[in-house]
Order: structure tokens, then sequence, then C-alpha cells
């Protein structure tokens, strides 16, 4: 929701549709689609792994 989340959730959005048209790339033959999307969506998934860390450490979370 970029209304709520502001910059950053459209800079997400606009990740996500990168991500998206690069496997759509793949499907049309871009043998580095696939992997460029995965390879991107690792980092994505490890940041969002970082950050929730980050929140619980701030409220007291184990």
């Amino acid at each position: 929701n970029t209304d709520y989340g502001g910059e950053m959730a459209f800079n997400l959005l606009r990740l996500y549709i990168f991500i998206n048209r690069r496997l759509a790339d793949s499907l049309q033959g871009d043998e580095r689609g696939l992997p460029d999307a995965l390879r991107i969506l690792r980092h994505v998934q490890e940041t969002w792994h970082k950050a929730v860390g980050i929140a619980r450490q701030e409220r007291g979370e184990s």
C-alpha cells in the first residue's frame, strides 16, 4: 500500500514489477531472467528476515 508505506512501499512495488518482468523475460527465452529474479528475491527475503529480527529486538521479543 503506497499510501500507507510511502516511499519504501513505492520502491518495493517497483522492485516487484522488475522481478515480474524478469520472470516474463525468462518465459520468452531470456536465459538470465529466472536467475536474476531468484537472486533478487533471495536478497529481498534476507532483508525481510533481518527487518523482522530488528523489530523483535526493539520490542524485546526473542
